[in-house]
């Protein structure tokens, strides 16, 4: 019998397998029945299971089952019986009618909505989060590095193993975004908000520090300061990630903010970093400033007299009996007097 086949037997009901199941005391084929019973749910119930289980194996081991339902049936149905033994078929049921309602309330992230910058940040993680990093966190601990194997699929980043289209040339789109991500989280709804709020928690500390240790105004003042920021900090920064630098420049106050905060939170040196910022604009502005050029006084000297004028003013001189500047003088105040009255 296919795959295929069975999880179109399994369809017709859990009666029948329950049946099957009790009638059946061979463990071998009681994970049978728990396999075919598991390929009837839907892949999202389905992942939900697997991290239900909270088995640290299992969890390592997703990344590589995601694609294939039947890897991840017979998984569930080899952690259910070694768990549940007799009572694994009722525990399978009841968790696939309790998280098949169980869905991520979007109302958790409504906030987002309104905070252009938390959801820049928050974007920015989640693009470039990995999905052992989603593992190893505080609220989901389920990473094992006794489990870790190069090539398991945990390097993969966690918004290309989860499907989540990222196409964010905007606020809203990036809103969405990150509510993809999180529907698409294959975990109980208490572990994806309590996920989300480890994030958001973790980006009010950082806020916080980072405004006790520069004042971010300083870097924001101007347009043209926010884009010489951007290019001073992908090229002198610490942090690289991917959607650092916006798309568009509607994005460039929060695309920088976020790179601001992320170098606080990763850069050692951070308010050095800071100041040889602030340095570089001031270089930078200074360079641009148009140049003053300052007239130097120029020195007038009076003419020289020629030869045959110099002999006429010793004649006068002598004629008047006057000295040579009297002369002079007395000409450059007549001519002054005749261009008054013009």
């Amino acid at each position: 019998m296919t795959f295929s086949e069975m999880r179109g037997r399994a369809k017709v009901g859990f009666l029948e397998y329950k049946k099957e199941f009790l009638f059946n005391e061979n463990a071998a084929n009681r994970i049978d029945v728990l396999k075919r019973v598991a390929a009837t749910f839907n892949h999202m119930t389905l992942s939900k299971v697997m991290f239900s289980l909270k088995e640290k194996c299992v969890a390592m081991n997703f990344a590589k089952m995601v694609r294939s339902i039947e890897s991840m049936a017979f998984c569930v149905a080899n952690e259910m019986y070694r768990t549940y033994k007799d009572k694994s078929l009722d525990k399978l049921i009841e968790l696939n009618t309790k998280l098949t309602e169980d869905v991520f309330p979007k109302n958790k992230m409504a906030w987002l909505k309104k905070d252009k910058e938390a959801c820049y940040y928050l974007w920015v993680l989640i693009i470039n989060i990995k999905w052992k990093d989603i593992l190893s966190s505080k609220p989901v601990d389920l990473y094992n590095s006794y489990n870790y194997k190069v090539g398991d699929g945990n390097e993969m980043a966690a918004i290309d193993l989860l499907g989540v289209r990222d196409f964010s040339p905007d606020h809203l789109n990036r809103y969405f975004s990150l509510v993809r991500f999180f529907e698409k989280l294959p975990f109980p709804s208490e572990i994806g908000i309590n996920y989300l709020d480890s994030i958001f928690e973790d980006y009010k500390n950082t806020k916080e520090e980072c405004r006790h240790k520069i004042n971010i105004k300083n870097l924001t003042k101007s347009d043209e300061l926010i884009v010489f920021s951007l290019d001073y900090l992908r090229k002198k920064g610490t942090v690289k990630r991917n959607g650092l630098m916006p798309i568009t420049h509607h994005d460039n106050r929060p695309a920088l903010i976020t790179h601001i905060y992320l170098e606080c939170l990763e850069n050692a040196d951070f308010p050095g970093r800071m100041n040889l910022l602030l340095k570089a604009w001031s270089q930078h502005k200074a360079r641009k400033a148009p140049k003053k050029t300052v007239k130097k006084a120029q020195n007038h000297t009076l003419p020289v007299l020629s030869e045959s004028d110099a002999k006429l003013l010793r004649e006068i001189a002598m004629k008047f009996d006057v000295n040579e500047e009297g002369i002079l003088s007395e000409a450059i105040g007549f001519y002054y007097d005749q261009m008054m009255k013009f």
